[in-house]
């Protein structure tokens, strides 16, 4: 199969990989609140859950860019499939908890190992290009949510929850379907120099704390509130199954954010000041559910997809573009691993804090993306935000 066929091939993998996301995305936390969980509970399932990217995260896509990225994704959409059914027969919380930690499985095979398979094509054909491939993948898996959201509210109004995620399990079956006749490339081991990060290490072991700063500060930027939309929109009133479509109208914005990256890329800023400038609009995001108005808790929503999409295609194509082959995949779920380790333990406090007053949860948020902006500032001039020459 060419590698102009085998994109096409993984695009329509893609599409129906992220239309079971969108088949859950907007209704879960509200189902699970609606099923007599506390949002302390939901805050606890989600904390296990990025428990489970933390142990499984890195190691899961050193094994694809090792041995085989193919065989990484699959067992991920496997791990997808049981999330799906166990979603559709969840009455408690146990079942909730199971659920969770076999998306988290899914999701932590998936990250990174999608984006470097892609990459892994434009290397064998110079028709296409790196960078739009990745803005290409942003915008056909925005397009499989905002899908996946229209079906979920047209399947709630109709049926029920559990019926949307039954139908999350045949859109993983067919996105399996479509990877099967593909090819993979793994890469030969590299040496220690060779490696992103390492050498520069090596001769200057304090970089060390500028690098944990900046994965610090990105985790916080990274930090993506849902509980605080879905819990706002039902504090407020909002039926389950028009959350699908308020959700499709932020899909846009994501698509037009992934649209914007290359452009926003293409800037003659530093790679730091594109990171503070678009944090900085979605930090204003989340400030906007103080005003407790649905329509400004919409126009929140909005502009967090929308900037969410240029910060991940701004860090993932500079990764990607300056990494060496067989280790992308590692690299980018290194960024996963600090997002999910703060993640650990900011969302049970998010839950309870929720719980006692929505206000408070909306500004422990703000503070810490505020937080994160500042530490990506202070290690700004350090060898992971700026390129050094080899």
């Amino acid at each position: 199969m060419s590698p102009e066929k085998s994109v096409r091939w993984f695009m329509s993998s893609v599409f129906f990989h992220y239309l079971s996301f969108g088949l859950i995305v907007p209704t879960l936390v509200y189902w699970q609140s609606s099923m007599g969980l506390l949002y302390q509970q939901i805050g606890v399932i989600q904390s296990v859950g990025f428990l489970t990217l933390l142990v499984m995260e890195v190691p899961s896509s050193y094994l694809a860019d090792k041995k085989s990225h193919k065989l990484t994704v699959l067992l991920g959409c496997f791990f997808l499939f049981l999330n799906f059914v166990f979603l559709s027969i969840a009455v408690e919380f146990w079942f909730f908890l199971i659920a969770q930690i076999c998306l988290s499985l899914g999701m932590a095979l998936s990250s990174g190992t999608q984006e470097s398979w892609l990459f892994s094509f434009a290397n064998e054909s110079q028709k296409l290009n790196p960078s739009g491939l990745l803005s290409r993948m942003q915008i056909t898996d925005e397009l499989g949510v905002i899908v996946g959201l229209g079906c979920s509210s047209l399947i709630i109004s109709l049926s029920s929850p559990p019926h949307s995620f039954m139908a999350g399990a045949v859109s993983m079956i067919l996105s399996t379907f479509f990877l099967l006749p593909l090819q993979d490339k793994t890469h030969p081991q590299k040496s220690l120099e060779e490696r992103p990060f390492i050498s520069l290490i090596k001769n200057k072991p304090s970089h060390w704390i500028w690098i944990a700063m900046g994965l610090v500060g990105l985790a916080f930027v990274a930090e993506r509130g849902e509980l605080l939309f879905q819990g706002s929109f039902k504090n407020a009133g909002l039926a389950i199954g028009n959350l699908g479509w308020l959700y499709i109208l932020g899909k846009l914005c994501s698509i037009l954010g992934s649209l914007i990256a290359p452009w926003v890329k293409d800037w003659k800023l530093p790679d730091l000041w594109q990171y503070l400038m678009v944090g900085t609009l979605q930090v204003i995001g989340f400030c906007l559910l103080f005003l407790l108005h649905p329509f400004w808790g919409v126009a929140g929503l909005c502009l967090f997809f929308f900037t969410e999409n240029i910060l991940r295609n701004l860090l993932k194509s500079r990764i990607l573009s300056d990494s060496p082959a067989g280790t992308t995949a590692t690299l980018l779920s290194v960024i996963s691993f600090s997002n999910a380790s703060i993640a650990l333990f900011i969302r049970p406090i998010t839950g309870g804090l929720f719980d006692l007053n929505p206000l408070i949860a909306v500004a422990l948020v703000v503070v810490l993306k505020v937080l994160g902006l500042l530490l990506l500032f202070s290690a700004g001039n350090k060898p992971l935000f700026r390129k050094t020459n080899p």
